[in-house]
């Protein structure tokens, strides 16, 4: 029966990754030490003027209460937005009619119904958007 004897590889000393190591590590070292003052320097964010998500005033340094500040403007702006769309779609829409009564394959009675409609509908998203506005505040 044979024996096998395992020898242990003696690595030489190397002395290039050695530096690598520590120079990498003394970099990341300044770069954190470095970065501390600017982490003090940092503006206060500014509260919503129109307060928290319960429409009470947002103190400083309330965190919570200046992102329920700010997803409740965010909401509003999104609604608004909508609403900007919805308004452009319906022009686009209309104008898209008229050019279909100009080459006359629609007849103007079918013209009001789509404005009038689009009339309707228009008030009805801005009265939503105002009522959605009114129920965050």
């Amino acid at each position: 029966m044979k024996t096998e004897t395992t020898e242990k590889m003696v690595h030489p000393f190397n002395i290039k990754s050695l530096a690598k190591s520590a120079a990498c590590k003394i970099f990341l070292a300044s770069i954190a030490t470095a970065a501390f003052p600017a982490v003090a320097a940092l503006p206060t964010i500014a509260p919503p003027t129109q307060g928290g998500i319960g429409g009470a005033p947002v103190q400083d340094g309330d965190i919570l209460g200046t992102m329920g500040g700010y997803l409740k403007a965010g909401l509003l702006m999104l609604g608004l937005v909508i609403c900007a769309l919805a308004f452009i779609g319906m022009v686009i829409g209309a104008l898209r009619r008229w050019k279909e009564y100009s080459e006359g394959r629609i007849t103007v009675a079918e013209l009001k119904e789509y404005i009038v409609a689009s009339v309707v509908l228009m008030a009805f998203i801005v009265v939503l958007v105002g009522y959605s506005a009114s129920t965050l505040s």
